[in-house]
């Protein structure tokens, strides 16, 4: 971080710096369902499968970040910073889980995604 000094002779500290990270996560979960419809030809519920299972999903990802870093009144401090990497995951299932057509993960905020995953980000800090 550089010192600047600014045209009211007040100073403070300010840098841009890249960071590489490595994250890692973990999910687990029991779940029961079952789906039913009506028949309707007797207008009686009909069950058209029962599911016990447990599922545990372990992640993990690695990537890189440029941000920016600056110090405000030498109390308060921010620090943005913005890059990517990739995420990858293993999900285990136990007992007897949905067909996997009706059952699925989808999307970048989904515990087994597994792809490109972008970080962005902002923090204050306050100096003690």
């Amino acid at each position: 971080m550089k010192i600047i000094t600014s045209k009211r002779n007040k100073s403070s500290h300010q840098g841009i710096y890249g960071a590489a990270y490595i994250q890692g996560g973990s999910y687990s979960g029991q779940f029961a369902n079952q789906y039913t419809y009506f028949d309707p030809n007797t207008g009686r519920p009909v069950t058209q499968w029962n599911n016990n299972y447990e599922e545990d999903i372990t992640n993990w990802g690695l990537g890189f970040t440029i941000g920016y870093q600056k110090t405000l009144w030498q109390v308060l401090f921010l620090d943005a910073f913005v890059g990517g990497g990739v995420q990858f995951s293993n999900t285990i299932v136990s007992g007897q889980a949905p067909d996997q057509n009706y059952y699925y993960y989808d999307g970048i905020l989904d515990p087994a995604y597994k792809g490109i995953l972008p970080k962005i980000g902002m923090n204050i800090g306050i100096g003690l």
